[in-house]
């Protein structure tokens, strides 16, 4: 993927790549991250204040307005494609969007992200969310900071002048940032809705999580198949020439590079040593969460990242060659040429690199140019301790793969070592796979299960007592690498209906295998009321997170890649790919119905001259096969029409778009906002200061987000005053019963009347806030809660609806995981006579 030459520096700081999505640099980790909260309750915002560099004498311009006369579409486009500019991605060159997992791109990438982006607006906008030049500006600022978030004005001057290569304005690029803001605000304020559990519902959970379980393990390890594995040089041939692409030898890469070396283009600028080292170690340190790669990689990158920073004349001298290139096919005679054409440049050499594999000063070249076909140029510079390196590859020539016999004694040693590890693991699982039936087989038929596993001289390990919530073994761990969270993944379904199933079956794990018998079970141990609060909080928080998933959603890249959006948008979401799935194979669904038509002719015809054939006594088998073949075509088409039926109708059934009831912001109204956001970023961010914001504001949307918050935060305290939040809610609900804030403000008095064992009004709360509002995320809990009460009550019948009604309504899956197993736990219902 190409990135725009002026922007590369930009790119390698703040993406550290393209077409893919990784976690953010180091810089901007830096200016996401917040302290946590003294209330847990309430997210904090990511507005921190940013340092600038130097002072400007000059009077700056007036910004450009944040608001625009651009149809909604349109302006969503237009923020998309200055979130793909500045994330160094190009959406011509990522996957569109599959919508039915039939592998074809229904939608480009550009058009469906626009799509969700719209949806996204259509909740800020009915929420009157907005915010003031002031808030954007210095939200804008923190986006280009050094690694001590000092402000970089000209990083971000250049990124700005770049925009116009890309057909972009300076408004689009702030609009794109103050609505990311807006959407951030937005999901904080939607995700308060997970965090109101009822306490009931964690509780049952707590006990199923701590409940004590003893077992037996029958273990089928590889290690202990070893001496059955074949030792012969024939056997060892067979698998390395099995395998012989994991061990053909690297290839020999001709490779071409020009270092621009930072002590030619800058060199008054420090490039570091053993300051350097320490500045990445403690980049790393600080933000490893962030990187999803190993340790080393991360190392690596950040190495880079700090490298091209401090040298932008480096950076911009390698932009400038790049374009240059970029006109013509490269090969060395072009590199001189362009080189030469540059008197600044003299002291630079191209240099001819001819490499097996990456090592050495110039591994990074190297791993670069091993990206490459031959003839390619790469779009991003390879970085050394002293250089920008311009790569390209000549050649690339395979090299032969060597037999057995001509292996070092080392490589040889190695080959010998994976034929022993995965020869001894496939006997393992094949033992352990025949065992499993025969054992449940004999156990069933009234053997005693040591007597069986005696007789097969099969190794049993009785395992350390557990639970469903244990997190690791501890000094106790088994004979294999065994996860705790395999094993209670086992266990769960041999305790369906509340019964115990003694045996599992073979379970595959690395190393090897188990079959697993669980002996006994001991109840939940008493535990103390202060332990309990802690699990109850935890799963609050928890709730929320699953309701908010603290990311920003727009910008995609590879749809495996690709998470989904904040758990309060995913049924709206997918209702939305629904949509336009429908769209885009709108002729294909018109012309379904013929097909059958044509294809049920077919199916006639055929059937008509296999009848005659037989009447006739003739050869059958060529028409009875094309008959066979246009009943398959006939079913198929079938099928698909069913399918597009479904959608729609699910389409009709599922949530729409939001259709804004408030006008744009305006300045009173963004004022409240910035008061709002600012109040949510402090350290300690209290429910009377939330209320003071209201009531400083009254009138505006913003005072009823922080009402709302408000009453969250109370909710979260550890001696939560349940009165207090419950009368917050009450104003709430009395006010405005109907707005986008409502089902969250329900379903909190909800457990708030449900915590303070006012059960029969909690449940007409439940039940109101399902036949409001079916489709928004607050329906899940309120389900699950009335699930519960029914599972207390001992209407079984009920208690499986309800829990049903959850796994399937459940968008996020973080309720239908409580309501999966208290299902498996409830006795199981008759079938009716």
């Amino acid at each position: 993927m190409k990135i725009g030459p002026t922007l590369l520096v930009a790119a390698c700081l703040l993406a550290g790549g393209c077409g893919k999505k990784d976690k953010p640099p180091p810089t901007e980790a830096k200016a996401k991250t917040q302290a946590p909260s003294a209330n847990p309750g309430v997210p904090r915002e990511p507005l921190p204040p940013v340092p600038v560099a130097e002072a400007n004498t000059t009077k700056p311009a007036p910004p450009p307005p944040i608001t625009s006369s651009l149809p909604l579409p349109e302006q969503a486009r237009r923020e998309m494609l200055a979130s793909y500019f500045y994330n160094g991605v190009n959406p011509a060159k990522v996957a569109g969007e599959d919508l039915t997992g039939d592998g074809r791109q229904d939608i480009g990438r550009l058009d469906f992200d626009a799509e969700v982006r719209q949806r996204f607006l259509r909740h800020t906008h009915a929420l009157g969310i907005g915010f003031s030049q002031t808030t954007v500006t210095r939200k804008m600022q923190s986006l280009f900071v050094n690694t001590n978030g000092v402000h970089q004005p000209a990083l971000q001057q250049e990124f700005e002048a770049a925009l116009k290569d890309q057909n972009l304005t300076a408004a689009d690029w702030r609009r794109s940032v103050h609505n990311d803001l807006a959407i951030r605000h937005l999901n904080r304020v939607h995700g308060l809705t997970g965090g109101f559990m009822p306490a009931r519902v964690s509780r049952h959970y707590y006990a199923l999580d701590r409940e004590l379980f003893d077992a037996d393990l029958v273990v089928f390890a590889a290690t202990n198949f070893v001496r059955q594995v074949p030792d012969t040089v024939p056997a060892l041939n067979a698998f390395y020439q099995k395998n012989a692409q994991r061990y053909r030898q690297p290839d020999l890469l001709d490779i071409v590079h020009v270092p621009l070396r930072f002590s030619v283009l800058d060199p008054t600028v420090k490039t570091g040593g053993t300051e350097l080292n320490r500045e990445v170690e403690e980049i790393y340190k600080k933000n490893k969460n962030a990187y999803n790669m190993p340790a080393e990689e991360a190392r690596a990158r950040i190495r880079r990242e700090l490298l091209v920073q401090r040298h932008p004349k480096t950076g911009a001298r390698f932009n400038a060659l790049l374009k240059e290139l970029a006109a013509k096919p490269v090969n060395i005679a072009r590199l001189r040429e362009v080189v030469d054409a540059h008197p600044e440049l003299n002291r630079l050499q191209i240099n001819g690199v001819t490499a097996p594999g990456a090592s050495g000063k110039l591994e990074h070249v190297i791993r670069t140019a091993g990206q490459l076909d031959p003839g390619q140029l790469s779009p991003q510079p390879a970085v050394s301790d002293d250089a920008l390196h311009l790569v390209a590859l000549v050649t690339r020539k395979p090299q032969p793969f060597k037999k057995l016999n001509k292996l070092t004694e080392q490589q040889y040693s190695s080959v010998q070592q994976d034929y022993r590890g995965e020869s001894s693991l496939e006997l393992a699982l094949k033992n352990g796979r025949a065992f499993a039936p025969v054992l449940v087989e004999r156990v069933n038929a009234g053997q005693s299960f040591e007597s069986v596993c005696q007789a097969a001289k099969v190794w049993v390990v009785p395992l350390p007592r557990f639970t469903l919530g244990q997190a690791d073994w501890g000094t106790n761990a088994p004979p294999l690498p065994l996860p705790v969270g395999v094993v209670q993944s086992t266990v769960l379904p041999m305790l369906d209906g509340g019964e115990t199933s003694r045996l599992s079956g073979f379970v595959q794990v690395p190393g090897g295998g188990f079959v697993l018998r669980l002996k006994k079970r001991h109840g939940t141990a008493n535990a103390p009321p202060t332990e309990v609060r802690k699990f109850v909080n935890e799963m609050r928080l928890r709730g929320m997170a699953a309701a908010s998933l603290d990311s920003l959603y727009p910008v995609t890249v590879e749809p495996a890649l690709a998470a989904l959006p904040p758990g309060w948008m995913v049924a709206e979401w997918r209702n939305l790919r629904r949509a336009l799935m429908l769209r885009a194979r709108g002729k294909r669904i018109l012309s379904v119905s013929g097909e059958i038509t044509k294809a049920q002719q077919a199916v006639n015809q055929k059937e008509t001259q296999l009848a005659a054939l037989k009447r006739q006594r003739k050869n059958t088998d060529a028409v009875t096969k094309e008959l066979n073949a246009a009943l398959q075509q006939l079913y198929r088409l079938r099928q698909e029409k069913q399918f597009y039926t479904a959608e729609q109708e699910a389409l009709t059934r599922g949530p729409g778009a939001v259709e804004p009831v408030l006008p744009p912001p305006g300045d009173t109204e963004r004022t409240a906002n910035d008061a709002l956001v600012n109040t949510l970023n402090t350290t300690n961010v209290t429910s009377t200061a939330l209320l003071e914001v209201a009531a400083s504001h009254p009138g505006t949307a913003a005072a009823r987000r922080a009402q709302l918050v408000s009453a969250a935060n109370l909710f979260h305290q550890e001696k939560v005053n349940l009165g207090a939040v419950q009368a917050q809610l009450n104003r709430l609900l009395n006010a405005r019963p109907n707005d986008l804030i409502a089902p969250a403000a329900l379903l909190g008095r909800a457990v708030c009347r449900d915590d303070l064992g006012q059960t029969v009004p909690a449940k007409l709360d439940y039940e109101a806030l399902i036949s409001r509002h079916p489709h928004h995320l607050a329906a899940v809990p309120a389900r699950l809660a009335l699930g519960v009460i029914a599972m207390e009550a001992g209407d079984t019948a009920l208690a499986h609806a309800r829990m049903q009604e959850v796994i399937q309504t459940d968008p996020v899956g973080y309720w239908a995981r409580f309501a999966g197993l208290f299902k498996r736990r409830l006795p199981l219902l008759k079938p009716p006579r």
